[in-house]
């Protein structure tokens, strides 16, 4: 919700995003929960002290501590090279470990579903919001499926080449 605007600027997310996009968004939004789970405060401390944590994958690595199984999905590759790298968080990281999905693999994974085609129609119109989904679908409707998934790989190996590994 708040990285799209939708709450915030809807006119404006309309304009960026175009109207099926926040739709979808919105439709997205309301099938889903906010966590309600809050992990230690001294975890949250540390996290917060951290350069390239921002506030909201601080309270999403530390909650995952009160659950058993998970899977963290996320875009936020600078977050986890903070964390797979700074030693004062290496339980965290450890914790994480093989319970990380980034958003490169999930793109990687819905093409192999359901097709590039149907996947580049679907991000296309929306790659500006996010660095990796521009870098690999910036040539929009010219974006080539060998291209495309050279970029997410390369952005998937580098996390993969971390002091830890934090990918499943």
């Amino acid at each position: 919700r708040y990285k799209f605007g939708i709450t915030r600027n809807p006119a404006r997310a309309e304009a960026r995003y175009g109207p099926d996009v926040v739709a979808r968004i919105r439709d997205f939004l309301a099938s889903v929960r906010e966590l309600d789970v809050v992990g230690p405060p001294e975890e949250l401390q540390l996290l917060a002290e951290v350069d390239g944590v921002d506030a909201g994958e601080a309270v999403l690595f530390s909650a995952i501590m009160r659950f058993d199984h998970y899977l963290l999905a996320t875009g936020d590759k600078n977050s986890l090279r903070a964390v797979a790298s700074i030693p004062a968080c290496q339980s965290i990281a450890l914790r994480l470990c093989g319970h990380v999905i980034c958003i490169e693999q999930i793109v990687m994974r819905v093409i192999q579903h359901f097709g590039f085609a149907y996947v580049k129609d679907k991000i296309v119109p929306a790659r500006s919001c996010d660095t990796a989904l521009r870098a690999a679908f910036g040539s929009g409707d010219a974006a080539t499926e060998s291209n495309v998934l050279a970029t997410l790989d390369g952005y998937i190996n580098e996390l993969r080449f971390l002091a830890i590994d934090l990918l499943v």
